[in-house]
């Protein structure tokens, strides 16, 4: 092989080299991300999980209201009529 031939051969290895660096960096990178939107989803999944549960306290808390109007109502009519 000529000088020129493994010169070229040399900076076709170094620039692969730097490409699969570059390709690592990116890698890493994206499983950060990854890693971050898992997080997030899981803060998600929590925070829903909460909202169901004020959401149910409510409707328990509706319903008792709605029996204790049902009732003053009732008493009215009952008071009104007699």
């Amino acid at each position: 092989m000529t000088k020129d031939i493994m010169e070229d051969l040399l900076d076709g290895c170094i620039k692969m080299t730097e490409d699969l660096q570059d390709l690592q960096a990116n890698g890493i990178y994206i499983n950060e991300l990854i890693r971050s939107t898992e997080g997030r989803m899981d803060d998600i999944g929590t925070t829903l999980n909460g909202l169901e549960q004020n959401l149910q306290q409510l409707d328990q808390k509706f319903l008792v209201v709605e029996s204790w109007m049902r009732t003053t109502f009732k008493r009215e009519i009952i008071g009104y009529i007699n």
